[in-house]
């Protein structure tokens, strides 16, 4: 539900435009930026896998010390 409503998905009640803004309206002080929404759905083991999939793709540097 998280990312149906920070995407406006369209496929929530497809045939009922109206009943999609009313359940978007009245759920929308939960809306979360869709970025966020896609990591709270995910199990631990899920997330561990995806973070892992972003250090490798993009890896951040180790600061060091002088």
């Amino acid at each position: 539900m998280l990312l149906r409503l920070a995407c406006q998905d369209p496929q929530l009640h497809p045939d009922e435009p109206e009943r999609r803004v009313a359940i978007n309206e009245k759920y929308k002080s939960f809306v979360i930026p869709e970025a966020e929404a896609e990591w709270v759905v995910l199990t631990l083991e899920e997330a561990v896998e995806k973070q892992s999939l972003l250090e490798e793709k993009d890896p951040v540097p180790c600061s060091r010390s002088t």
